[in-house]
């Protein structure tokens, strides 16, 4: 027999498998034969039956998907290797979702201006296009305004496209070897390009300098844009950016292309060495 309840209640059954009493001040006990060996036991408690109810009659109230327009959020400045993938997309979806598919760039601060509001929007048709960069932005800033592991969630890898380091046509730097050569004979005496500090570019180009023993001078821009640009005018002397957004460039005969970053080759651009190959490691 089972000890008496201490419930005001008095709510007890003898035998069996023991419970909390409903006001939580003992243990009580209940009857082996309500228990169902082998499976949880499901409790039916005035709580679960009210939410039951509440979660269920969105989904049959809820209208087909999307029922507004959709936003890509692009978190960089015009003319980046970000846009372009994200505006393809988006013209390839609004005939197949029947609402326009808009592509709206919010730059500044690494990235995180664009994550912020992305974080922040709650319609259900607001998304992100972001580069691997955003790995690193709680590195960056103590407080960017979202917790990048509780408001954000990764949905598809849109492309996966390596780095090139590239120059002018006319540059003195011959190739990727001779670029280490001078930038080690004097160093601060190579500049180098970016998309802004603490940007994906940014943070390659240290990483190169670091397993180099380089030193050169860094030059951020508001953007892989501007930093195209800046090397065309011989603001810089080098950029290291996507593979797909220098590439037209270099086969136009503007730029010159000095290295992948890759451990190996990459097919599309066999003559072009891996960094691998010039900086080990």
């Amino acid at each position: 027999m089972a000890p008496p309840c201490c419930c005001p209640d008095r709510r007890c059954w003898p035998g069996g498998w023991r419970r909390r009493c409903r006001c939580g001040a003992r243990w009580c006990s209940r009857p082996a034969s309500s228990r169902i060996r082998g499976k949880p036991e499901m409790r039916l408690t005035r709580r679960g039956l009210l939410a039951a109810p509440l979660l269920a009659t969105p989904a049959r109230a809820q209208p087909r998907w999307p029922s507004r327009p959709v936003r890509f959020v692009v978190p960089f400045a015009p003319g980046g290797p970000v846009e372009v993938p994200a505006r393809l997309i988006a013209d390839h979806l609004t005939p197949r979702l029947g609402q326009p598919v808009v592509v709206d760039l919010k730059p500044g601060a690494a990235g995180a201006i664009g994550c912020r509001e992305v974080a922040h929007a709650t319609d259900g048709h607001t998304f992100l296009f972001m580069t691997g960069g955003i790995a690193v932005l709680p590195a960056l800033q103590r407080n960017p305004g979202f917790d990048l592991f509780q408001d954000i969630v990764p949905i598809s890898l849109v492309a996966d496209t390596p780095m090139a380091i590239v120059v002018r046509a006319d540059s003195p730097i011959r190739d990727a070897a001779d670029m280490v050569a001078r930038a080690r004979a004097k160093p601060g005496g190579i500049s180098y390009g970016s998309s802004g500090n603490g940007s994906t570019t940014h943070l390659a180009w240290l990483l190169l300098q670091m397993r180099g023993a380089l030193e050169c001078l860094h030059v951020p821009y508001r953007g892989a844009g501007q930093a195209v640009n800046g090397l065309y005018t011989g603001e810089i002397d080098v950029y290291m950016g996507d593979l797909g957004l220098l590439l037209p460039h270099v086969r136009d005969g503007k730029f010159r292309l000095l290295a992948v970053t890759p451990e190996a080759r990459v097919p599309l651009v066999p003559e072009a060495p891996a960094v691998a190959e010039v900086i080990p490691g």
